[in-house]
């Protein structure tokens, strides 16, 4: 899969570290947008909550994303994400993660 340098626009491969024409480190790119979603009312069980939650991760990898809102509710989903999310920024995938301000059903994470 591909990306685009935000700073001169040359398409990269997602595992390139730097920008090939302007030298850019593409991993620190950001254009501050987020993107929310509910993953935990649509029937969802804990384990295709979780799923989705990996596929958003990966997808969001090739975007330019800062912060992905996750609505989780508050029951075992919202604990196992917080679990699972908990895993990811001890292995550096993401940057942190906190409840969304007095929003105790929703999970605010910053993006890598």
């Amino acid at each position: 899969m591909k990306r685009n340098c935000l700073n001169c626009g040359m398409a990269t491969f997602l595992d390139q570290k730097q920008c090939l024409k302007c030298d850019d480190m593409l991993g620190i790119q950001s254009d501050g947008s987020s993107v929310t979603v509910d993953i935990a009312h649509q029937n969802e069980r804990v384990r295709d909550a979780v799923l989705k939650l990996e596929n958003l991760l990966v997808e969001l990898q090739s975007d330019n994303t800062s912060y992905l809102r996750l609505i989780v509710g508050n029951g075992l989903i919202r604990d196992e994400i917080t679990y699972k999310l908990g895993a990811l920024l001890h292995r550096k995938e993401i940057l942190s993660f906190n409840q969304d301000g007095r929003n105790s059903g929703a999970i605010l994470v910053h993006l890598k």
